[in-house]
């Protein structure tokens, strides 16, 4: 069963509706929820609390009680800073990540690298430094990966040229499609 109540002008904290509705999805984007994501949200196979307030989000990546939502997490556009948790191994199978629109710093997460089966990866427009994670090579079926808009340095890794799919990559506020092939990297446009 899917629960979707997004783009309503919903506001406040998340009432537990989890011993409500039996569910796999949880649509909660575009609404006005504030404060700390609730940890009855962790368990299911897709959530979507994009375009909230949400600014407290440690207790829900980290902790006894840590997500593990399985296929799709997107809490882009909500206030979160700080450091993106390092604790994204309980996550392995997880296909899609946006994180984008918030205010995390510091650097790309290590532990994003034992996401074997993520295929989009969005950290747009945050305040991440330094490069992009070697582990990162691990996801093997990344076919999406948006770092724009941040404030990356070093130089883009060799790795990212081995893979053989075409891929959508956003280093800065232009896309760039390429094509990896087992003679490395092409340009297309």
């Amino acid at each position: 069963m899917t629960v979707n109540i997004s783009y309503n002008n919903l506001q406040g904290s998340i009432p537990n509706i989890s011993s409500t509705y039996v569910s796999t999805s949880m649509h909660l984007g575009s609404n006005q929820f504030e404060g700390s994501i609730p940890l009855f949200l962790r368990n299911y196979a897709i959530l979507d609390l994009s375009k909230n307030k949400f600014s407290n989000h440690l207790s829900f990546f980290c902790g006894d009680y840590a997500i593990s939502v399985q296929i799709h997490l997107d809490i882009s556009y909500n206030h979160l800073s700080g450091d993106i948790p390092d604790c994204w191994k309980q996550l392995n199978s997880l296909i899609y990540l946006d994180l984008s629109q918030n205010n995390f710093s510091g650097k790309i997460s290590t532990s994003m690298g034992s996401l074997l089966h993520l295929q989009t990866l969005v950290l747009r427009k945050n305040n991440l430094v330094e490069g992009i994670p070697f582990s990162i090579k691990n996801c093997t079926q990344l076919v999406m990966l948006d770092l724009s808009e941040n404030k990356l340095s070093g130089s883009i890794p060799d790795w990212i040229g081995t893979k053989e799919r075409v891929a959508n990559i956003k280093f800065g506020k232009k896309s760039i499609l390429w094509k990896f092939t087992n003679h490395g990297l092409l340009f297309k446009k």
